[in-house]
């Protein structure tokens, strides 16, 4: 039997409205961040955000789980948790507000906390 790690993340109450949001985020934020307008783009996304129970994924709170399994003796497994999966999916969705130009400026950089 396995389970996920301690640090497992934990569905918003609000999974099925959040997962809308996000697969819609790109209709959602008319505004996209730029080199000139981040005052704007700011106030408009964490609004969005916050709304939605997705701000987590800004400020640190929504942990990223484990990414493998691990089983009532804690060994890590080889399988990946879907949690991890979930989470890291949800967590890259919240890129597609951003302009060409700051996505340039942002490669290499792993989630949208760090971003």
């Amino acid at each position: 039997m396995t389970t996920s790690s301690s640090s497992s993340f934990t569905m918003p109450s609000s999974q099925n409205n959040s997962t809308f949001v996000i697969s819609n985020i790109i209709n959602l934020v008319y505004v996209k961040l730029d080199r000139e307008n981040c005052p704007l783009w700011r106030h408009q996304f964490s609004a969005l955000l916050r709304g939605h129970d997705l701000y987590g994924f800004v400020d640190g709170t929504h942990h990223c789980p484990e990414k493998h399994l691990t089983d009532n003796t804690r060994v890590v497994s080889t399988k990946i948790n879907p949690a991890y999966v979930n989470w890291h999916r949800r967590d890259q969705s919240l890129v597609f507000t951003l302009t060409e130009s700051i996505l340039s400026q942002i490669v290499g950089l792993g989630t949208s906390q760090t971003i």
